[in-house]
């Protein structure tokens, strides 16, 4: 038996897509705290438990009688906040009896200050610190999706991108990364306890900024500012701006550049290029919405 948390999220629903494909339905149990979508799963022939990161004991029953249960971070802004939800689903699977806990991190490189990433690093390392449940970390691929927040709240059409810091980046698309995740999670030799899920190029936001242009045929100015000009600019987004600032710091210093054939492997292919992922999101107007939606759901990569 396998659990899913975050099944009804961006990554989480494209797990489950693809875990479908590749085991018995009747082998999977979603564990969700908002139970809206509830009968769209269960008529997937899924099970659905309810069940929160703030309630320990809701998890240990959502849990119980599973093999493995996938981990989706949790969407709050709070690092602190973050690090006892992810404890207390780590200590119910134990209990539960569990014998891997699957955690999706991020893709940044160790000794990163960007806040982003705080979170999952003390996650990380409370895992390495059990000796009671074997885990597997999966440093997911920076979303391609989320190429709006990266940018400023862009937009295609945009003609201006203006940005505190920049540097390489390894995109990867959320669909690569639900499918290959569920993959690691549907077969047991992919029992090593650490992933990095990423495309082995690397691009740049300047050079995203180009490929944009070239797809919409228009000219798309690249601008580096100071830390204080940006603010100004995103002067009515202000938790946006202060968040981000060091993660553009990190990004200048190469965090953000890591390249792994690990994706490709596990895919049996190659990645989708990232231009032809962002011509599929320049025809997708609520990918747009991106800023929006990480302003009141808490986090996005």
């Amino acid at each position: 038996m396998i659990v899913l948390t975050g099944a009804t999220g961006k990554l989480g629903s494209l797990v489950l897509k693809y875990l479908l494909k590749l085991t018995p339905a009747s082998n999977i149990r979603v564990s969700l705290h908002n139970l809206s979508k509830k009968q769209d799963i269960e008529a997937l022939g899924v099970e659905v438990v309810q069940a929160t990161y703030d309630d320990k004991e809701s998890m240990v029953k959502a849990f119980s009688g599973a093999d493995k249960v996938f981990l989706v971070s949790s969407p709050s802004f709070g690092i602190e906040y973050r690090v006892q939800s992810h404890t207390r689903a780590i200590e119910a699977a134990i209990e539960a009896g569990v014998s891997r806990v699957y955690y999706t991190s991020l893709a940044l490189k160790d000794g990163t200050r960007a806040p982003v990433m705080q979170a999952h690093l003390q996650t990380e390392a409370y895992l390495r610190s059990q000796n009671k449940i074997k885990y597997t970390i999966i440093r997911e691929g920076l979303y391609t999706e989320a190429y709006p927040i990266w940018m400023g709240f862009f937009k295609m059409g945009d003609k201006e991108v203006i940005l505190p810091g920049d540097g390489p980046m390894t995109w990867a698309s959320r669909e690569d990364l639900g499918e290959a995740t569920a993959k690691i999670l549907a077969d047991d030799t992919f029992d090593r306890d650490f992933y990095y899920l990423t495309n082995e190029e690397s691009f740049t936001l300047e050079d995203t900024a180009k490929l944009i242009g070239e797809i919409l045929k228009q000219d798309v100015t690249f601008r580096l500012v100071s830390v204080d000009e940006f603010k100004q600019v995103h002067v009515h987004e202000p938790q946006y701006a202060n968040h981000w600032t060091p993660v553009y710091e990190s990004l200048a210093k190469g965090d953000c550049d890591i390249r792994d054939p690990t994706l490709g492997q596990v895919l049996g292919r190659a990645p989708r290029a990232h231009k032809e992922v962002l011509q599929q999101l320049a025809a997708d107007k609520d990918s747009q919405n991106e800023g929006e939606r990480w302003l009141k759901g808490g986090k996005s990569q």
